[in-house]
């Protein structure tokens, strides 16, 4: 039996290995064959042509494949995920100020908001109504 596995192992490589041989005719045309050059040939040698086999079996290829693409997935599942976090907190932030707008404009009282020199300016009457408006759209579109 050990015998016969030696045989086998002895065996494969040379299955791997063919003869090619290379020459020249006489119109000076170069051919590749597995047959030897014809006697009238010009020039021609014998190439010694060796296969490899693959370092790994293909079937642990598709393994190694479906893997990356899982990690892959995975990766963009949490991208995504992280992303859909970051609109809903935008979202929530968006509700809570145009709340608070509604409450500011929605109160009796004078509201002022500070200019670029730091000074306070009133909003107007006719203010008060586009900017409680405008709060009202946004929590239409934001606090849903």
């Amino acid at each position: 039996m050990r015998t016969l596995l030696l045989l086998c192992a002895l065996a494969v490589p040379s299955a791997f290995a063919q003869s090619m041989y290379k020459w020249v005719d006489e119109k000076g045309v170069t051919h590749f064959t597995q047959e030897p050059p014809p006697p009238e040939a010009k020039s021609g040698g014998k190439i010694e042509v060796r296969t490899t086999t693959p370092e790994r079996a293909p079937a642990d290829n598709w393994r190694e494949r479906e893997a990356q693409s899982k990690a892959q997935r995975a990766r963009q599942g949490v991208a995504d995920e992280q992303v859909r976090q970051k609109e809903e907190s935008e979202k929530a932030n968006n509700c809570r100020r145009a709340q608070r707008q509604a409450d500011t404009f929605g109160t009796p009282g004078r509201v002022y908001r500070l200019n670029e020199k730091g000074e306070r300016v009133y909003y107007e009457d006719k203010d008060y109504d586009a900017k409680l408006a405008e709060a009202r759209e946004n929590i239409a579109r934001y606090c849903r």
